[in-house]
């Protein structure tokens, strides 16, 4: 398990033990390029992105094609929880790798 993980905000307060005992070493790591997106706006988000490195950023686009940057996310950090747990998981932003960046998908289920 990654050291970083534990300073994320979703596990705050957990040990090392706790982590993996959760997370059960169901997934895998993926990494992303400067410039890729990660998720897009309109997907659902099934899957809740812990980011271990690097930095994203949230962008909107409007029906002319504009786009706008909401908010810049550094690791380590959870995308979008709020979304994750809600009602309706449709995912409002495009997630963009800022720079290199590596994250951990938990799924859902």
């Amino acid at each position: 398990m990654e050291e970083n993980i534990l300073l994320c905000p979703l596990f705050e307060g957990m040990t090392s033990e706790q982590v993996n005992k959760l997370l059960n070493n169901q997934v895998g790591k993926r990494t992303y390029k400067k410039g890729e997106t990660i998720i897009f706006q309109g997907d659902n988000y099934d899957f809740i992105h812990i980011l271990l490195s690097g930095e994203v950023i949230t962008m909107m686009s409007n029906v002319e094609g504009k786009s706008m940057i909401i908010e810049t996310i550094p690791a380590p950090n959870v995308l979008a929880p709020a979304i994750f747990y809600s009602k309706d998981d449709t995912m409002p932003v495009d997630v963009v790798a800022n720079d290199e960046v590596c994250s951990l998908p938990i799924s859902k289920a």
